[in-house]
């Protein structure tokens, strides 16, 4: 028979299971029409009937992947590395032409789903389903910069139309209430528009440099910034105007506030583990930070950049111990001037 599902019997020593549950009149579509059929299935539970049945439960109720699609595969990487691919895969899609679907694992490097994070409408897929992609199906995975994806698979289209492009994806980000609910009060407190952003990343990071120096080729490790930089520049920054400070560590954020009592930061909750703060308030902190007049941030930090391409804002880097202003995040925002 051509059922998605069909009648499943097996032997049991010739009597029922106690475990066996029934499921009376259960209902399932017949492929390629809309006739209903029902079926009174025994389950045994831990048999093959309950897992087979689940099986195909799991198939009917999959989405139809298209023959031509981009999926973006994500997993083992934090927000602003997942979000600066995410509008380049989506870009690259809509310039071809072809579907684009989100398959976001979450994990301890981004514990939190994309829609507890965003009310952006998306074709979402659980990872059993690439396994039903055709060969055609472009899957990706590397969380990379969106102008990296455009060297790489992209140059068929050109490179303002693209950025445009990945800037309109950009735009389309809208996150949660909840949150912009967070950034809209702090924002309400604070002369935001006035001040000076900060953010300090001091975990993680450092653990990763030695990693960075024999990796990419375009890390040097005598540009990575260091805290006497940072302090300079909150020192000559906050005499005249505001400062926010976005870190990750929280012995360095009691330090910074015991040092500039007159810093603005946002109030969370630190946790051990490999993200030491919730996601939603990971990106609340990247909105806040997109909102100050200017930010400054870490050398090779996602984070930073992220923030001052989404607030399109001008962006400088400590570097060392000097401060220089970011000759990438400039270009990016070429199509798009900061405002």
């Amino acid at each position: 028979m051509n059922w998605v599902a069909d009648r499943f019997s097996y032997p049991s020593r010739g009597q029922k299971s106690a475990s066996e549950i029934v499921l009376n009149s259960f209902i399932l579509f017949r492929p390629g029409n809309r006739r209903i059929k029902r079926w009174r299935l025994g389950l045994f539970a831990g048999g093959r009937a309950k897992t087979e049945i689940r099986k195909r439960l799991r198939w009917l109720t999959a989405p139809r992947i298209p023959r031509l699609a981009i999926v973006f595969h994500v997993q083992g990487c934090g927000l602003a590395n997942r979000l600066r691919a995410l509008v380049g895969y989506q870009a690259l899609a809509t310039l071809r032409k072809v579907p684009f679907y989100l398959c976001w694992r979450s994990d301890p490097a981004c514990p939190c789903r994309f829609e507890d994070l965003f009310q952006t409408q998306m074709n979402f897929l659980k990872p059993h389903d690439l396994e039903r992609c055709g060969p055609d199906v472009s899957i990706v995975h590397e969380a990379a910069w969106f102008d990296e994806i455009w060297r790489c698979s992209g140059q068929a289209f050109e490179w303002p139309a693209y950025l445009e492009e990945v800037h309109r994806c950009l735009r389309a980000l809208i996150p949660r209430p909840q949150v912009q609910r967070i950034v809209n009060e702090f924002a309400s407190r604070h002369d935001l528009y006035h001040a000076l952003g900060v953010h300090i990343r001091n975990t993680d990071n450092l653990a990763m440099y030695a990693k960075f120096t024999a990796g990419p080729p375009n890390f040097d490790n005598h540009r990575i910034s260091s805290l006497d930089g940072f302090l300079d520049v909150i020192r000559a920054g906050i005499v005249n105007r505001p400062v926010f400070l976005a870190t990750d560590d929280p012995a360095l954020e009691r330090r910074l506030l015991e040092t500039f009592p007159a810093l603005t930061v946002l109030a969370k909750q630190y946790m051990s583990g490999q993200r030491p703060t919730e996601v939603t308030i990971a990106l609340a902190e990247m909105l806040v930070l997109g909102r100050c007049e200017q930010i400054v941030g870490t050398y090779y930090s996602s984070y930073s950049k992220w923030s001052a391409l989404w607030g399109r804002r001008p962006y400088f880097e400590v570097i060392g111990q000097g401060c220089e202003r970011c000759d990438f995040v400039d270009r990016m925002l070429a199509v798009f001037p900061p405002s």
